[in-house]
């Protein structure tokens, strides 16, 4: 119902609603509501029979109100299923903020940066759009791995994640838009040195702007440590790792369920198995998802390293 989808769109934007956990959080109530789950009288008497546009568009009022049963969703899937004590199996959300639509059991590299993303499930922090070409040439030239940027292949993924998180850090930095700058690959590191240059004189080399991205990255995984998530929270959906899909290119898959940050770490370690288009790998290797002190003095972060050697949050060993 594309006159419903673009009205409810248009109430989020006017109302400063998320668009994207808005709708999550209406549709796990509504499949809630088919499960037999969830009754009328816990949400307001209204009718949550999938697809109903009349309760879509009143939830997103309630909820921008926080009246009602809109103020059980206003925070999100994850805290709705806590409020109301059931549920939680049916979120689609990691580290409590909902996911795109983009399934992936059908997209492995955003199936992982999804799990690792530093603000939860955001498909903003990585996106690599890279594999939706499904073109192996590309892989092998930016990454060595043919299959890093082929959709539903797993080898190389962690190179291509890790890649990727970095470009947008730098990205987002510099506060242009996005999808234009990194979709279109306008942005590179190679043309962001050179912006850097003419609008500030800064002397950066392609690489040195890549550690730039790659120290955002890593100083905010040090502070969701600091704040409590670890390795197990680097995690999808129960229902993409155990529902496989039942039609298309990957009916029958699933997503594995394998330790997303160990990804990340492993792949590119160790002399010999680094592309040399592809730059360090992703090094803060963590134990529990804790980064190494001594790996935060190398990225010129000294004051968060010295940090890390006196709390007992991080780990200064290595993962292997």
């Amino acid at each position: 119902d594309l006159e419903l989808a673009l009205k409810a769109n248009d109430m989020c934007n006017r109302l400063g609603l998320d668009t994207l956990t808005t709708g999550e959080c209406i549709s796990w109530a509504m499949e809630l509501h088919e499960k037999g789950l969830l009754g009328r009288e816990e949400a307001d008497s209204l009718d949550l029979s999938w697809g109903n546009g009349d309760a879509i568009l009143t939830l997103i009022g309630k909820i921008a109100r926080r009246e009602g049963f809109g103020d059980v969703l206003a925070d999100g899937s994850r805290a709705a299923a806590e409020k109301l004590g059931k549920g939680m199996e049916l979120t689609m959300q990691v580290k409590g903020l909902d996911i795109i639509m983009a399934d992936p059991r059908g997209l492995k590299g955003f199936g992982l940066g999804y799990a690792v993303a530093s603000r939860g499930g955001d498909h903003l922090r990585s996106e690599p759009f890279m594999e939706l070409s499904d073109d192996p040439k590309r892989g092998i030239e930016m990454f060595g791995v043919p299959e890093a940027t082929m959709r539903l292949a797993d080898k190389g993924k962690g190179k291509l994640v890790s890649y990727f998180e970095d470009w947008n850090a730098v990205i987002d930095a510099l506060e242009p838009c996005k999808n234009i700058m990194q979709n279109m690959e306008i942005l590179t590191f190679d043309r962001a040195s050179q912006v850097i240059d003419a609008v500030t004189g800064l002397k950066m080399s392609p690489t040195e702007v890549r550690l730039v991205g790659e120290r955002i990255v890593n100083i905010e995984r040090a502070f969701i440590v600091r704040e409590g998530i670890r390795r197990r929270d680097d995690c999808l959906p129960r229902r993409f790792r155990e529902e496989p899909l039942r039609e298309g290119e990957q009916r029958n898959g699933l997503r594995p369920g394998a330790d997303a940050r160990r990804i990340l770490s492993r792949e590119g370690v160790g002399p010999g198995n680094r592309h040399p288009r592809q730059g360090d790998p992703r090094r803060a290797q963590p134990r529990q998802g804790r980064g190494r002190p001594q790996v935060f003095e190398e990225m010129r972060i000294k004051v968060l390293g010295a940090s890390l050697r006196s709390s007992r949050v991080f780990s200064p060993f290595p993962l292997h």
